[in-house]
This record gives structure tokens, sequence and C-alpha cells, in this order.
């Protein structure tokens, strides 16, 4: 779910309105998180529908969720109905921050007039602070009524509002070491240790940590790692996935290795996205006994593998020549009931067709048919490729000639486009003839399509052979 939104939040409203159809309970935050991005990505149906789903079913509100709603939707609402509602919610969700509410909803109405809403916010137990008053006395200046400004700030001496640091702090501080970790890595970490120190508290890390590693700035991410680590800010999976990704992207991997050691004397579980990232890392680093090691300890630990990590392993063995090793593994899936992905099937089948193994290659081609047609299209000109690159002309055109294929002039112009370029043309010219007697009408769209692709070929003469050999059939 935290992957879909971060990208595409009405994927994510699709996916958590199914979960919720089958009576499962999501929790809160996730739900928040996903109001908010409905809201500021332009979902507004999504987002309407999901606060209701929300409000019926119990799910309580938070700052977040039902501020960035409400913001973006008080104007659809009038002045009463808008009261109502935040006082409704703001009484039975006590996390829900008022002051931040009454911001978002003066910058949402954008209105001078709506300082004469801030004392019934007021009365709901939403208490406009400084930044609230700001808002309005900044307004009357772009409309020219200084004499309604004066009366704001008036307002706001009297009943003695003043900074509360307490609710902005930690985002300034957050938005600091972010930005500055774009153009000067070496002040946001220094700053970074600073905020840790003074404040205690564990900073928005994602953006300063993608930016060390754009960066590459290794050495400063571990320095990073390591003052947030000395501070205790590691004290859930969450914070610690996040940091260990991000160093395995930088290319530390021993340290990533070690953090997650660190994270297990915590008695904290590690995900399977978090092996993922680890295991990836060590087959990069060509760190082939640590990866094999993370592949046993989660066997052990019962942490199910994912097809991340089974991508991965069949990308290293494949790398490693161990053929026999990744058919025993994709057997081993086919028994679990496990779907397969098209890079599976294709990094498999050119594995089996570099080592002569075509029998076996043909049987995962023809699992990946029984199991979905439409991926098996794709795979059998990868299939069709990879046979004739080693050189098995002849294999690739009988694979071509069961019934099921005929209809995939695709893989019949790869076909005939691999033997030109080899100069195989006995193959290529029997292989035309027999699409001729079996099936006159396809002749005409091969052939324009086989023209099409020599149009940028270094030797378009090559395809004449096949189109006489047809003139003389």
């Amino acid at each position: 779910m935290d992957a879909l939104f971060k990208q595409k939040a009405q994927s994510a409203f699709w996916v958590l309105e199914e979960a919720l159809s089958t009576g499962r309970e999501i929790h809160h935050d996730v739900c928040n998180r996903l109001l908010a991005a409905l809201t500021s990505d332009g979902y507004p149906d999504y987002a309407q529908k999901l606060f209701v789903k929300m409000r019926e079913r119990g799910v309580s509100l938070n700052t977040l969720g039902f501020g960035v709603y409400i913001g973006s939707f008080c104007k659809s609402f009038d002045t009463d109905q808008l009261l109502r509602l935040v006082g409704e919610l703001k009484k039975s969700n006590f996390n829900i921050n008022g002051s931040i509410v009454v911001l978002l909803i003066l910058h949402g109405l954008c209105k001078c007039y709506d300082f004469y809403i801030l004392e019934e916010l007021r009365n709901i137990d939403c208490k406009p602070d400084f930044m609230a008053y700001r808002i309005i006395a900044e307004a009357f200046v772009a409309t020219g009524n200084l004499y309604e400004r004066q009366v704001v700030l008036k307002k706001k001496r009297k009943l003695g509002v003043a900074p509360r640091s307490s609710d902005y702090r930690d985002f300034i501080l957050d938005a600091l070491i972010e930005s500055v970790s774009a153009v000067d890595p070496d002040s946001a970490v220094g700053f970074l240790n600073y905020m840790v120190i003074n404040t205690g508290k564990l900073p928005a890390i994602r953006t300063l940590s993608k930016n060390l590693c754009r960066h590459e700035k290794g050495d400063l991410l571990i320095k990073a790692y390591e003052v947030l680590s000395s501070r205790g800010c590691f004290s859930e999976p969450e914070s610690y996935s996040l940091m260990i990704s991000f160093l395995c992207k930088a290319g530390r991997v021993r340290e990533g290795y070690s953090a997650l050691h660190e994270m297990k004397k915590k008695r904290l579980d590690p995900d399977v996205s978090l092996y993922n990232a680890l295991i990836e890392a060590c087959c990069k680093a060509e760190m082939i006994r640590p990866a094999k090691k993370l592949w046993d300890e989660m066997f052990v630990e019962g942490c199910r593998m994912n097809l991340t990590t089974y991508n991965v392993l069949f990308k290293k063995l494949s790398e490693e020549g161990e053929v026999d090793k990744s058919l025993r593994l994709f057997r081993k899936m086919l028994e679990k009931g496990i779907e397969l992905d098209e890079t599976i099937y294709t990094s498999l089948i050119e594995g089996l067709c570099k080592d002569t193994k075509l029998e076996d290659a043909l049987e995962v081609f023809r699992k990946c048919m029984e199991r979905d047609q439409i991926v098996a299209r794709r795979v059998l000109i990868t299939f069709v490729l990879n046979l004739c690159s080693n050189g098995h002309f002849g294999e690739a055109s009988q694979l071509l000639r069961e019934r099921e294929h005929l209809e995939h002039t695709s893989a019949h112009v790869v076909l005939l486009k691999c033997v030109a370029d080899a100069k195989e043309v006995e193959v290529g010219i029997k292989h035309m003839k027999w699409i001729k007697e079996v099936s006159p009408s396809l002749v005409h769209t091969i052939c324009s399509d086989l023209s099409a692709s020599f149009c940028s070929s270094s030797d378009p003469d090559s395809i004449l052979p096949f189109i006489r050999a047809l003139e003389l059939s």
C-alpha cells in the first residue's frame, strides 16, 4: 500500500476499498495518508468517498488526513456546515491539531473576511495561532485595506497570540535539512547532528538520504546513520528499513548488513522488502555468501519470499551460470503455487538456451502459456531471439510451426530477420514456404512487416531471397 500511494493514489484507493469490502481492518494512519494523497493529487471524488467511509467505520482522523481534506473542500461548505463538521470531528478525534486545521481552512478559503470566522473556530477548540493571523493580515495588505490589518494585529496582541514552536519547529527543521541537503550535503549532515542533539527527535530522513545517494556521499550517509543510531533514533522497523535501504543504494552493503543485525538484537523483525534490498545489494557487490545467508535467515525466521526476492535470485543464478539451480527453483515455485512474472520466464529461458537445454526451455515456455497467454506472447519473441542468438535456427522455426503460434506474425518476422542477418537463407525460405502453405493470408502481413523492419537495416537486400521464394512457389 505504501509503495502504491507514493506514486498512484488512485490505485491505492482501489486496493484499500477492496480490502475494506472484505471486512479487513486498515490502520488509521494508512487511511489518513491516503486521504491526504487523494486530496492533494486531484482526486476529489475518491477523497470524498474515502472520507465518508472512514466516518462510517469509525476510523479516527488525524491532522494530516483531515487537515488536507478540509483545506481543499472547505469552499464547498457554507459557514455553518463547515463549523459543525469541524466541531464534531475535533470532539471525537483528540489527535487533531486545531491550530493547523484553522490555518489550512484559511489557506483554502483565501478571503480577507475570513478573519471573522476565527472567533467561531476558537469556540470549537480550534485556536488560531500566529500563522493564521499573519495570513489574514497579509491578505488585507494585498487588498489595500490597512485599517482592517490593524484590527487583526490589535486582536492578535490582545489575545496574546505568539509563535508556538511546538507546532511548527520540527516541520521547519525537517524542511531546512531536506532543502540544504539538495545543494550542500556536508552542511545538511552537520545540521542534522545539531538537531538530534538539541531536540532529541528523529527528523524526516527520506529526502536527506536520497540527496546523499544522489551526490554519491556514502561516507556522509554513514555519518548520518551513526548520529541517529547513537541517539536512539531507530526504535521501530520502519526507520531501520528506510536507513538500510539507502545504505544499500549508496553501495554501503556491509554497514547495511551490520544495521540489520543491530535491528535484530533489539528484537525488531525485518520485513521482506528489507531483506530484498540487502540481498540485491549483496549480489551486486559480489557478496554471494552473505546473500545466501540472508536467504537462509528468511526461511528460518518464517519471512516469506515475494516475487522480488525470486527475481533477484534468478538474476544472480543466471549471471553465475547456475542453470540447473534456476530450473529447480522454478519447479519449486510452481509446486508452491507462486505467481511468476515475465522476468523470471525470460531469464530462465535465456540461460537454458545458452546451455543448450532446449527441452527444459520448452517446458518453461509451456508452463508460461498455461498460466498467462498474454505474457506468453511476449516471452515467445524472447524465446525465438535466444534460440537464434545461440544458433538454433531450425528449432526456432519448428517452435513457430505449432498451431497456437501461427497467428503471432511478430515472432515470425523476428525469426526471418535473425536468419537473414545470419545468412541462414535456406531456413528462412523453408519457413516462408510453410507459412504460404498453411495460411496464405498471413504472407502479405509478414512480408510487409519484414520489409518495414529491413528499411533501416545495413543490408536490406538480405530479405530478397525470401520474397523470390514466395513468388516462385
